[in-house]
């Protein structure tokens, strides 16, 4: 129960990103332009947020995929694996979402899976470094 549950946000999830997508990518989500004031984390990773939200249903449909092949296979198979193979493929599309989504957030690759208005943005990791520099040039430290 508490199973059809999480499936359920999840894929509703996945419905309220999919429909944000077009704005997201034509630049029309204007609520999505500056960090709102609850975000706890900081601009750096606002921005990333905003540019990896198209490429999440990469990650999320496949992890969808599989909750609902495991409840196939053992309540229709009866534990008979007809539906392993394709839990595995399932899987590794979920793994491999994941590691495009971890690149977008990062170093902003790869660039054809980014909005093109926020395709000049610099990376998480870019971002992290250059403040951290700012920072140690205005304290005065060598470098």
């Amino acid at each position: 129960m508490l199973g059809c549950i999480v499936f359920g946000i999840c894929a509703g999830a996945v419905l309220l990103l999919i429909y944000r997508i077009p704005r997201i990518w034509r630049g029309d989500a204007t609520g999505l332009r500056q960090k709102p004031a609850a975000w706890p984390w900081g601009t750096a990773s606002w921005l990333s947020y905003v540019r990896v939200v198209p490429s999440l249903p990469l990650m999320l449909i496949p992890v969808l995929a599989v909750y609902a092949l495991r409840t196939a296979d053992s309540a229709r198979y009866e534990g008979t694996g007809d539906a392993t193979v394709a839990m595995v493929v399932a899987l590794t599309a979920s793994g491999v979402g994941f590691v495009i989504v971890v690149s977008i957030v990062l170093i902003n690759r790869p660039k054809f899976l980014v909005a093109p208005h926020l395709r000049g943005q610099p990376g998480a990791l870019v971002s992290v470094w250059r403040d951290l520099i700012r920072c140690v040039r205005e304290s005065g430290q060598p470098e």
